[in-house]
């Protein structure tokens, strides 16, 4: 029996790090990867052996079993849903965040270590980097390839263009991923110090990050690069000793309220025409961008325009969780933007998307769980938990990142990645 749980256990260990290093790719890798590693797991039996004693890590399970309880009111949901199919559809992705609850109440082998996770996560992502920018040059030529004089009969339409959507993965997932590696690099770079020696660990860091925030310019994802900045100040702010902390954390907060302010207000909302029809160009392939005559925020602004137009539709108990696509798509009708309700754009943003489907209270309580996550744990636990989790609660405000498989994921694996983290703390305080 020992043999067959090593045996097994080495083989789930390998499967989780070939699945860890597939997430700045494409969901069509990571899904089977999923279903294999959950396998693998339960093939361990853990489940059913004695238990990690829950007691003294009652307080890191919070996160989970908030999400336990979140992932149950959806569920609930379907009594008033205004389309079932949709209801059962968000919780089939969204059962993947119960799996992370029970993994992590009965935990994972000893093979398992927080700086080998993340040392896979960097590198895939820098690997990543050069992967997509190959794919962005293909992209780029495709239009002369498919328009040249022998094949004069083919056009470049979203047909042709569907399978490289899954290699080119959405901007904003990817960019999240590199943001989390250079959270990454960041916490790891003590460690190799001690290890390395100074230069050698400052070198290799700086070269990651180099190549790290040269993808995450080039994604051209704006919010991207916000998280950047205000993970630079949030990281100046609890270095900072003493009262000064307060001091900067009040004058970062201001100056961030004021950019969000004239960022919202002062937008133009040039895509509230009536009558717009979409045409498809080779360039949105790679979704928007800065550079492009329309940007990426005013479709948002839009769009949550729309939805405060009638809040007594769904501030009560919401309409349904996976329906907020089909109530907008009527709204976009309504208003005449065609190509808002041909694609069926979501809310683009997680904590709207909760209140229509699940109500006020479920919006508020959603928010609540992000903000207080880190404080869930004790120590550098803690201290790497902040930053993944201002990561989260930034992209949520642009966009609905639950609602793609590869939010989910990201969201699984970081709340497997922080207990890990917790569990080494706990039992070696002197470990990562």
């Amino acid at each position: 029996m020992h043999n067959y749980r090593q045996i097994i256990g080495t083989l789930n260990f390998w499967i989780f790090l070939c699945l860890v290093a597939s997430l700045p790719f494409t969901h069509a890798v990571i899904r089977p990867l999923w279903v294999i590693w959950l396998i693998s797991w339960a093939l361990e039996l853990r489940w059913i052996c004695k238990p990690q004693p829950i007691g003294p890590r009652l307080r890191q399970l919070v996160p989970v079993m908030a999400v336990a309880l979140w992932v149950g009111w959806e569920v609930c949901s379907v009594l008033w849903s205004a389309d079932p199919a949709a209801t059962w559809g968000t919780f089939g992705r969204h059962i993947n965040l119960l799996a992370v609850l029970i993994i992590c109440i009965f935990g994972v082998n000893e093979q398992y270590k927080a700086s080998v996770i993340l040392r896979t996560l960097i590198v895939s992502s820098v690997l990543s980097v050069g992967v997509y920018l190959l794919m962005h040059y293909w992209i780029d030529n495709a239009e002369a390839a498919l328009s040249d004089e022998i094949q004069p009969s083919r056009s470049l339409d979203w047909v042709h263009l569907e399978e490289l959507t899954y290699w080119i993965k959405h901007r904003l997932y990817y960019a999240t991923m590199l943001t989390l590696s250079l959270i990454g690099v960041v916490f790891l770079l003590p460690e190799h110090i001690r290890a390395h020696g100074r230069w050698q660990a400052v070198t290799l860091s700086v070269l990651a990050s180099l190549v790290l925030l040269a993808g995450i310019w080039w994604s051209s994802s704006r919010m991207s690069m916000v998280n950047v900045v205000v993970l630079a100040g949030l990281w100046a702010v609890i270095r900072t000793p003493g009262w000064k902390k307060l001091l900067l954390a009040v004058a970062f907060v201001s100056l961030a309220s004021v950019f969000a302010w004239v960022l919202v207000v002062h937008t133009p909302h040039s895509y509230m025409r009536p009558g717009e029809e979409f045409e498809f160009s080779p360039k949105e392939i790679l979704a928007f961008s800065p550079e492009q005559e329309e940007p990426s925020f005013e479709p948002r602004i839009a769009i949550w325009h729309t939805v405060f137009e009638s809040p007594s539709d769904y501030l009560a108990h919401g309409i349904g969780a996976g329906c907020s696509k089909g109530y907008l798509t009527e709204k976009y009708r309504a208003h005449g933007w065609i190509r808002f309700a041909d694609r069926a754009y979501s809310p683009h943003n997680q904590y709207l998307t909760e209140c229509i489907e699940l109500g006020l209270l479920a919006g508020v309580l959603f928010l609540l769980l992000w903000l207080f996550l880190p404080f869930c744990y004790q120590g550098r636990t803690r201290e790497f938990a902040l930053f993944p989790a201002v990561v989260l609660l930034l992209n949520m405000l642009t966009e609905s990142f639950l609602d793609r498989i590869e939010g989910i994921f990201i969201v699984c694996f970081l709340l497997l990645l922080i207990n890990r983290l917790a569990c080494e703390e706990s039992s070696r305080p002197t470990d990562l």
